[in-house]
């Protein structure tokens, strides 16, 4: 935190685990494929359509043109700004206060099996091992902090607001370019609806 204070929490049984998203992706494909799931390579997902008999219309869209799926059931699984949430009515925009930025760095100091949460004035910066030497770092700040420019720039500019995890960074190396996840204010007012859209 700003004072120094700090703590480390453990699982009190199992443990924790950090994996880069395109090995996460490839487990998770994998595992339902395994569970009889039909996986639709290619295709984005455009809108919700009209139900009937119980079932729920998706239209998306592949290289040769619209697709049409009937479900039962939909799960919006397609991240932060969920457009199936949206059109369900369960997620709404928050103002954007906070902006992040994200980067995989080689060669943190003093990095361990844990991750790392640091509070500051201007927001918070995480630190996740992803094994191999390589960090995860995400900086989440009031947009006020945030200064036109280049991502790279602004990344390092960000950090330099944490002096601790700033040092610990200053002879790493930057693997993969910084890049900016957007605002992370989201309203819920619900996690599940069963109307018909």
């Amino acid at each position: 935190s700003p004072d120094g204070l700090g703590f480390t929490g453990r699982f009190a049984e199992g443990c924790g685990l950090v994996l880069a998203r395109e090995r996460l992706d490839h487990i998770l494909v994998q595992a339902a494929a395994r569970a009889g799931a039909t996986l639709l390579e290619g295709t984005t997902f455009v809108r919700l359509g009209t139900a009937a008999n119980g079932t729920v219309e998706l239209l998306a869209r592949d290289a040769r043109g619209p697709v049409a799926l009937a479900a039962r059931l939909v799960v919006g699984a397609d991240g932060l700004t969920s457009r199936v949430a949206r059109q369900a009515g369960l997620a709404r925009a928050a103002a954007g206060r906070t902006v992040a930025l994200v980067a995989h760095v080689r060669g943190v100091a003093g990095m361990s099996d844990v991750g790392e949460m640091h509070v500051g004035p201007a927001g918070y910066v995480g630190l996740a091992p992803l094994g191999a030497g390589v960090t995860n770092v995400a900086l989440v700040v009031d947009r006020r902090h945030v200064h036109p420019g280049p991502r790279a720039e602004r990344f390092g500019q960000l950090l330099a607001q944490f002096r601790t995890v700033a040092a610990r960074v200053a002879q790493a190396e930057l693997v993969s370019p910084a890049r900016g996840a957007g605002a992370f204010g989201r309203r819920t007012p619900r996690a599940t609806t069963d109307q018909r859209v």
